[in-house]
């Protein structure tokens, strides 16, 4: 769900990021409100990781992308439901696509050195 969605359904209006304390539903949209957040921390790495990996190693640098990025969906997918723990399949579904991308990073980097 997105948090604009979030925000009708819910009603929390702006300028509140989270919901207030004592709000009915302040679990629910506080759940997407955090998933969309930790999307939005994680993506820059993930993007600059995979442009740096993929001078070398196109394809898997996408493969990896492509693997964070459906663990990512399924991340807020499960985060989005007000249940904080359906969030771990798509977390470790996503670190089997950046932790790869990152160390890949480290071998591109070093290639480009020695």
């Amino acid at each position: 769900m997105k948090v604009i969605q979030a925000r009708k359904k819910y009603s929390v209006t702006y300028p509140d990021l989270y919901a207030p304390h004592g709000h009915k539903n302040k679990k629910e949209f506080d759940c997407v409100q955090r998933a969309h957040q930790n999307m939005l921390e994680n993506m820059p790495s993930v993007a600059i990781q995979t442009l740096c990996c993929g001078i070398m190693y196109p394809l898997f640098a996408a493969a990896c992308c492509g693997i964070w990025s459906l663990g990512r969906i399924s991340y807020v997918v499960g985060y989005s439901t007000g249940n904080p723990s359906k969030r771990q399949f798509g977390g470790i579904l996503a670190h089997f696509g950046d932790m790869p991308l990152m160390i890949a990073t480290f071998v591109v980097a070093y290639k480009m050195i020695a």
